[in-house]
Parts: structure tokens; C-alpha cells; sequence
């Protein structure tokens, strides 16, 4: 394992030397790969384009990232900004840190391309057979949508290793294990879960997770080890977030689907449903993207830990429980308000078009 890590530092000083002119397209494109984009950009453009698509991608998204905390607490992987301080070979070159290079959970495998790429494979295996479906279209698009999901994936794993966050067969290992996450989750029928399966997922996720953290405490495995690692050998303190530890990615994971659960059952409650037209798809994406503005500018106090949490839980399953019910009913009901029987008429016409297209 030395001589791969030797060898991965290597790599990725020669790739931060080949694109230094690229730091800034670099950072850009791993924020496009952070797992919570795909719970507050994702999931709400998916669910106001397709309900039952959008509530999928909650659950790959969760579940993803819920595994791949888990195979991080046992895999113990390094990361390299930290590595080269570490290691007994003084001849390793050092490695530039950026603002989102100093993650604190343990490096394996690549979180970012984990949830990018099972994600992302469900949106584009979604899409894909619904193109083939009312269109009719031939495998040239097929083979085009499938290599724009490789060379996005591929430019989050690149980012990933030059900003030194993870090593090479850290991206490898994390990708490989998305697409086999987004496989079997994929089939899933989710459709038929009420909230009480929702509290039976959500929540024994939650317990899991303390329970494993204090069995791994009791046989002398320090959980935090990576944090102060991350402490010791990050360029900036100011670098170093809560919301990158994996506890907060397993509180995000269980507030998420709770809220999704939730959300659901309230919707039942209620004698609306939601017209798929083309007003409602881009009116429900425009309001949803104001919201994560919105709920992205509340900072979360620092000062406690446990309050941190307490927060960082709140806010996802607020976010996702208002996506779901208020945010998908006021979009309905305004467009009503504002268009009335056009709203019928285009949801006619939607109807007409896709029946058309599969005869």
C-alpha cells in the first residue's frame, strides 16, 4: 500500500504541475462533484422534471454516501495532503493545497466520485429510456448521453487527485463502487414505502452508525484519527469544515430520507397532484434553485459540534420535506392562479404528445 500511495503522490504532483493555469476549473468541477449537490441540486430539478425519478435519486444519493462512510471508517485511507508529511520517505515531493482540499474523514474511497458516479448513472439510464421510449431514438445517442456521463465523472475524479484530497485508486475504487450501489438501489420499489418504512431506514442508519463508531472506540479505533490529521497538516485552519467529517455525511443521509418520508405521506394528506407540465417543470426548478440559495446563505454556528449536527440535520430535512410538500404545492397553485384552464389544457396536449410518440 506504501509503494501505491508513493506512486499516487507522484501522480498527482505531475497533474498539479500540468494544470496549475486550471486551480479554478479544478475547484469549480469538484464542487460539481460534492455529494450534497446531488441532494440539493439533483434531487429537486429531478423531482419537479419526473416525481418518481427525483425521489430515486434521494435514495442513491443517501445510500451511496451512507456505504461509502461505512468503508471509510474501515478502510483507514490516507489522503495525500497529509500523506507526504507522514510518510517515513523524505524524497516524496509536497503537494499545493487548496481551500477544498482539507476533507477530515478518511480518503477511501472518493466520496465525490462515489455519489457522482451512481447518481449521475441512474439520471442518465433514467433519461436515456425514456428518450428511447417516446422517441424512438437510435444507439448514437445512447453512446453520446453515455460519454458525457464518463468525461464528467472523469473530470470530478481529476479533480479530486489535484487537489490533492484523494489518491488515484481512491476515484477508481469510488467510482466502480457507485455504479454497483446505483444497480441495486436502482431497483428498489420505493413507490410502495410509507413513512413507517421511511423511520425503519432512516433512523437504524442513524443508530448503525453510533453504534459501529463506539464498537470500533471500544477496540481501540480512533474514528477521529483522519480529523486530526486533517487539523495538523492543513495550510489554513480556515480550510478545515464540520460539514466534511463523515458523521455529517451520515446525518445528511438519515435527515434526508426522513424528510423525504415525511414529505410523502403529507402529500397523501392533501387532494392536489401536481400537473407535469412545462410551466410546472421550469416554474418548480427556478423556485427550488432560490431556495438552496436561500437555505445555502444560513450559516450553521461551529462554535459545538453537537449543535453543528443538530443544525446540519435540520436543515436537510427541512430543505427536502419543503421540496416535496409546500415548495411542490405553492408552484402548483400559483400557476393555477396565474395560467387556470391552460394548465389543464397543456397537461392535455403533454398526454396527447407522449401517447403519440409510443404508438
Amino acid at each position: 500500500m506504501e509503494s501505491l500511495h508513493e506512486k499516487g503522490i507522484v501522480m498527482i504532483s505531475d497533474l498539479q504541475d500540468m494544470f496549475k493555469s486550471y486551480d479554478q476549473l479544478m475547484l469549480k468541477t469538484t464542487k460539481l462533484g460534492d455529494p450534497a449537490f446531488a441532494f440539493i441540486y439533483y434531487f429537486p430539478i429531478c423531482f419537479f422534471l419526473n416525481g418518481n425519478i427525483g425521489v430515486k435519486v434521494l435514495w442513491v444519493a443517501a445510500l451511496t454516501e451512507w456505504i461509502n462512510g461505512v468503508l471509510k471508517w474501515f478502510l483507514y485511507g490516507h489522503r495525500p495532503y497529509w500523506y507526504s508529511a507522514v510518510s517515513k520517505n523524505a524524497t516524496l515531493p509536497a503537494l499545493n493545497q487548496y481551500e477544498l482540499t482539507c476533507e477530515t474523514g478518511p480518503g477511501s474511497p472518493s466520496g465525490h466520485a462515489m455519489v457522482t458516479s451512481a447518481v449521475l448513472f441512474f439520471i442518465t439510464n433514467s433519461v436515456l429510456r425514456r428518450i428511447m421510449k417516446y422517441t424512438h431514438a437510435g444507439p448514437v445517442i445512447g453512446i453520446f448521453v453515455w460519454l458525457i456521463f464518463i468525461v464528467i465523472v472523469s473530470a470530478v475524479g481529476m479533480s479530486r487527485c489535484f487537489i490533492a484530497t484523494h489518491f488515484p485508486h481512491q476515484v477508481v475504487t469510488g467510482t466502480l463502487s457507485g455504479l454497483f450501489v446505483a444497480l441495486f438501489v436502482s431497483r428498489l420499489n420505493v413507490k410502495r414505502y410509507s413513512s413507517v418504512h421511511y423511520i425503519l431506514v432512516s433512523l437504524p442508519l442513524l443508530a448503525i452508525v453510533f453504534a459501529l463508531n463506539y464498537s470500533l472506540y471500544y477496540f481501540g479505533i480512533d474514528t477521529n484519527w483522519s480529523f486530526k490529521l486533517a487539523v495538523k497538516y492543513c495550510k489554513k485552519k480556515e480550510w478545515i469544515h464540520y460539514n466534511t467529517t463523515v458523521l455529517s455525511a451520515f446525518i445528511r443521509d438519515s435527515a434526508s430520507l426522513l424528510g423525504l418520508g415525511y414529505g410523502l405521506e403529507k402529500l397523501k394528506t392533501w387532494s392536489f397532484k401536481p400537473k407535469f407540465t412545462i410551466k410546472y417543470r421550469i416554474f418548480g426548478i427556478i423556485t427550488s434553485l432560490l431556495l438552496v440559495r436561500f437555505i445555502e446563505r444560513i450559516e450553521i454556528p461551529t462554535s459545538s459540534p453537537a449543535w453543528f449536527y443538530i443544525y446540519f440535520f435540520m436543515k436537510y430535512y427541512t430543505f427536502v420535506y419543503v421540496v416535496i410538500t409546500y415548495l411542490n404545492l405553492g408552484v402548483s397553485k400559483s400557476l393555477d392562479l396565474v395560467f387556470g384552464q391552460d394548465q389543464d389544457r397543456d397537461q392535455d396536449q403533454d398526454q396527447k404528445d407522449k401517447k403519440i410518440k409510443s404508438d
